[in-house]
């Protein structure tokens, strides 16, 4: 129900994970982060113990320092436009 940064140029990579508790503050914390110095370059949001991440899908790299950071898992989509 919280949303950060803006969305990215599409096509886009859509991830969620269900990384919960201390874990999912800490990884909003690193997400944050990483929105402002992407300017546009990745929007997350959070809904009870899910974050959805959005990022460029040629940047869909930095998925991985989320799951290995976090060991976390994602579930990540194939490269969309939004209309997709």
């Amino acid at each position: 129900r919280d949303v950060w940064g803006a969305l990215p140029p599409a096509p886009v990579v859509v991830a969620v994970t269900d990384a919960a508790g201390r874990r999912a503050d800490a990884l909003l914390d690193l997400l944050e982060l990483r929105a402002e110095e992407r300017h546009g370059g990745l929007f997350f949001g959070s809904v009870d113990d899910d974050v959805v991440i959005v990022v460029p899908a040629s940047a869909s790299s930095i998925l991985d320092e989320f799951a290995e950071r976090f060991d976390a898992r994602l579930g990540v989509s194939e490269p969309t436009p939004y209309a997709g």
